[in-house]
């Protein structure tokens, strides 16, 4: 849900244990549902909650996910969703499907907000039981040095970074397995005050956080928007893409425009050409379709053509098209046949 890390001091020595933790028996009881919120995407799922549901999945835990920004739209857009549709009506349908223990909310940019607020106040009115937390691109950007409290009448923790390894304790603690004291990277309400909870453990290995899914979303109804003549502004909108990383972080980081001491982008993590091709295939497998749009803040370029070349030798036929490349760089959008090659071309930024 997962970027100046406040610094907080803590009582605790460094906890080592391996980059994944098994859950404790029992976990599979508890189920999590994330949910991506009104006003973030609507051509293709935004790939915050595949990634966790996917990795949750991994470990054991029963873990769903909805996208309401899409639904909302449909409904708004449907005969009887222009005279009937409330938006608080669409939150109840997902509690009352899935019935979570938890629920994650997803906030990636700042319009997404006041609808992820809202639905959680709907939940709180109606579930009062179910724990809430929040997360996402927003909140690791704009709300490190969060200070007021009246944030958590809404939900009721609040997590920075990657989402992994802070979700893997929150669960934990959520089950009466792990005190509240060994939360990770997470806020908290406490006497009226906000706190912020760093219990220091290491983060899940990017190699190790499993493969994103889309199971659950309604893949056939995203809808393709055309806002801007402009070919490269259409890869955004137009058409579903599964979006994928080649890597946590990014390798540059020579920016001057941006903030490297942000985790998303300070911390590099890659995976192996053959990991990442083996979770290609599975996503082709799981949502029928083989256009990619890499999304890492830096593609590397060695990592790129070490994936090309895997892909070459598996014979995989798959379209891809990447964000932000920082060395030799690409064109938007190169077939398996072209990849290798376009990676060797392009202008090399200073």
């Amino acid at each position: 849900m997962g970027q100046s890390r406040p610094s907080m001091p803590s009582s605790s020595a460094p906890h080592s244990q391996p980059a994944v933790a098994a859950l404790p028996a029992g976990t599979s009881a508890f189920k999590v549902l994330s949910v991506i919120p009104p006003m973030t995407q609507l051509n293709t799922p935004y790939p915050s909650t595949a990634y966790l549901t996917g990795f949750l999945r991994s470990q054991g835990v029963d873990a769903v996910q909805e996208d309401l920004a899409l639904a909302l739209v449909l409904a708004l857009l449907s005969p009887e969703g222009l005279d009937q549709v409330r938006e608080a009506a669409e939150h109840l349908d997902a509690m009352a499907q899935h019935q979570p223990q938890l629920v994650l909310l997803s906030v990636p940019f700042p319009g997404a907000l006041y609808a992820a607020l809202r639905m959680a106040q709907t939940i709180k009115a109606h579930h009062p039981s179910v724990a809430i937390a929040l997360g996402g691109g927003f909140v690791n950007t704009e709300l490190r040095e969060l200070a007021e409290p009246r944030l958590f009448d809404f939900v009721d923790y609040v997590t920075l970074d990657a989402g992994e390894r802070p979700l893997l304790a929150l669960i934990a603690h959520l089950q009466g397995k792990r005190s509240r004291e060994r939360l990770v990277r997470t806020f908290v309400r406490e006497a009226g005050a906000v706190r912020l909870i760093q219990f220091p453990e290491a983060d899940i290995a990017f190699s190790d956080v499993g493969t994103p899914t889309w199971d659950g979303l309604p893949l056939n109804r995203y809808l393709s928007l055309l806002d801007m003549l402009n070919p490269m502004n259409r890869l955004w909108s137009d058409g579903r893409w599964n979006k994928l990383t080649v890597a946590h972080g990014c390798y540059w980081k020579k920016c001057s425009f941006c903030d490297v001491s942000l985790d998303y982008i300070s911390r590099y993590d890659a995976a192996s050409a053959e990991v990442l091709a083996d979770r290609i295939e599975a996503i082709v497998q799981e949502t029928g379709q083989t256009g990619f749009h890499f999304v890492d803040e830096a593609a590397p370029p060695k990592s790129l053509k070490a994936l090309a070349e895997e892909l070459l030798r598996r014979d995989l036929d798959v379209r891809a098209w990447f964000e932000q490349v920082k060395g030799k760089v690409p064109k938007p959008t190169v077939s398996r046949h072209r990849i290798a090659r376009a990676l060797q071309t392009g202008e090399r930024r200073p």
